[in-house]
């Protein structure tokens, strides 16, 4: 059963139970875990992003080769290698696809991770200090007021890169030998 409060004489009694405060945001943005995974991903994106880059002008070159040849081959052999062109180039939409599907992958993953041990530390400081209930601060608008020592986003902060100051990105590199715009 909660504490109660004392009341003033005519007013009811109000239950106390300490209700701890953290800005995930903050804490996120401000976590050495999760700014690591964020460069890592990033570094893949930039290489990816080369990859895709290369094949795409392999496409157009491809193009402008067949529009030059469209004189010289009759209807069916223009057709049919502007029929392999298109698979190319879905084959290539479809590569593109499947690397932003596996960064997003990978930053779920790692943030996910992050996020986890971050709720640890939340679960351990609230069962230290006997709290009922841990609010997510978000910007001005959850809390509008606490008492100082409610908020416990710097401790938490401080606690989880002290736990995870890195954390690994598992990034599925396709074989580079695939190569959709061949």
């Amino acid at each position: 059963m909660a504490e109660v409060a004392p009341a003033p004489p005519g007013a009811p009694a109000t239950p106390r139970f300490p209700i701890l405060i953290v800005d995930v945001k903050h804490v996120l943005d401000d976590s050495k875990a999760a700014i690591s995974a964020q460069k890592k991903i990033e570094v893949q994106r930039s290489a990816f992003q080369d990859e895709i880059s290369s094949q795409e002008k392999k496409i157009r070159e491809a193009e402008q080769e067949l529009v030059q040849q469209r004189g010289k081959l009759d209807e069916k052999a223009y057709a049919e290698k502007e029929t392999q062109l298109r698979q190319k180039f879905r084959d290539v939409e479809k590569y593109v696809q499947e690397r932003r599907a596996t960064l997003e992958k990978a930053t779920s993953q790692s943030l996910g991770k992050v996020h986890d041990v971050m709720q640890g530390i939340v679960s351990d400081i609230a069962k230290k200090r006997g709290a009922q209930l841990v609010l997510a601060k978000q910007g001005n608008q959850a809390v509008l007021w606490t008492i100082d020592g409610n908020d416990i986003t710097a401790e938490v902060s401080a606690r989880l890169n002290a736990q995870l100051p890195d954390i690994a990105v598992n990034i599925d590199v396709p074989d580079a030998k695939k190569d959709p715009a061949k």
